[in-house]
């Protein structure tokens, strides 16, 4: 990562600060949130977020506020203006580009998304370069705006021209967008892949602070990494190692689970959900996540046997083994797990050995039919 860090995205900033007034997470002083709110809404003349916080009933109203912000914004948009006309009478193409980009950043901050696309989508005579970075700029106002429609629309033109002339930069900021949208959509399994081939050379920080995108890549690839994968991919990564001792939650989960210590795995995940909740990307999957990571731990243990006790695999989890039976028998019924439980003598019994013989048995049938036939064959051709 380079020293120098491009600042945050002051939307996505504000966007995550609005998420802690709405979700309440616990740990998090949302007064402090709505402080720091306040305070880069009033930097960056964030006129129209601040109003439908308002109309929501996240901020108290202030007229005196809004009112110095529309002279603000006023003046603003009216030098860009001036600047523009100057630009177009006086100067070159590249000047005028240059006047056109600073009114749509004073239009992104201060109007609603709607206007704000708009103003970037008029800006023309770019060099492809400029056009990359300006479809990346319209991916981040639609991750602030979780807006997945907008996002899917704008990252089909962005792929296309990353393809024909993106240069590596541009290319591997492109996939860290891709890959938090990837979060969104519930698909972890490619969020997973993307933010991790970019972890040696990630520069996103405009979108995402380091720290927190080694968290998303952690945590998307415990469950989609066999433990060979996850030790050489993750584990042991460089970068990782670097920057998950600040997050001691996620740092015991990955470790432990590598480890087949899942008691402590159990105890590090009440911690990670914690941290998951108080995440704006992450939190719509709460559930979700939650339901899959206990499944990849049962999963993992059970995997080498043939059939385990109840009684053993409590003490392993310290879970109990009514809470433990009530959990499996969910998976199972939703066919997640391959086995079946004797509650009588307590005993888990894996079906995947079983379900290999059938497949292997199957195997064999649809070989002695196939020897049948050209048998039948054979004596029709010498007839």
């Amino acid at each position: 990562m380079d020293d120098e860090e491009a600042p945050r995205d002051s939307l996505l900033v504000a966007s995550d600060l609005k998420f802690d007034l709405v979700a309440l997470p616990d740990g998090v002083d949302t007064e402090a949130s709505k402080a720091k709110l306040l305070e880069v809404i009033e930097q960056n003349k964030m006129l129209d977020f601040f109003q439908k916080c308002v109309a929501e009933g996240l901020m108290d109203k202030n007229e005196v506020l809004e009112g110095k912000m529309e002279k603000e914004i006023e003046a603003l948009l009216a030098k860009a203006k001036e600047e523009i006309e100057s630009a177009i009478k006086n100067e070159g193409e590249v000047e005028v580009r240059d006047s056109k980009i600073k009114e749509a950043e004073i239009i992104t901050l201060s109007k609603d998304k709607e206007t704000a696309v708009k103003a970037w989508e008029a800006i023309d005579g770019l060099s492809t370069g400029k056009r990359i970075d300006f479809q990346l700029t319209l991916l981040r106002i639609a991750l602030a705006y979780d807006d997945n429609e907008l996002f899917r629309r704008v990252n089909l033109k962005c792929t296309d021209m990353v393809d024909k002339g993106g240069d590596w930069d541009r290319r591997n900021r492109m996939f860290v967008y891709q890959g938090l949208q990837f979060l969104r959509e519930r698909n972890f399994k490619q969020a997973a892949a993307y933010l991790l081939r970019v972890v040696p050379s990630f520069t996103a920080t405009e979108v995402v602070d380091y720290e927190k995108y080694i968290g998303y890549t952690v945590l998307a690839n415990i469950f989609h990494q066999d433990r060979v994968s996850l030790k050489k991919e993750v584990v042991d990564c460089p970068e990782v190692l670097a920057e998950i001792d600040k997050m001691p939650e996620v740092k015991l989960m990955l470790h432990s689970l590598y480890e087949c210590a899942y008691n402590d795995f159990f105890k590090a995940l009440v911690n990670v959900m914690q941290r998951i909740k108080a995440d704006r990307i992450l939190s719509i999957h709460e559930k979700f996540l939650l339901h899959e990571y206990r499944l990849f731990a049962y999963d993992q243990f059970l995997r080498p046997y043939r059939s385990v006790t109840l009684e053993t695999m409590s003490q392993e989890f310290g879970l109990s083994k009514e809470f433990l039976e009530n959990d499996l028998c969910g998976y199972i019924t939703e066919g997640k797990l391959k086995c079946d439980i004797d509650s009588v003598d307590g005993v888990v019994a894996t079906t995947q050995y079983r379900q290999r013989d059938l497949e292997f048995n199957k195997t064999i049938k649809r070989g002695d039919n196939l020897i049948n036939r050209l048998e039948k064959l054979s004596r029709t051709l010498l007839l």
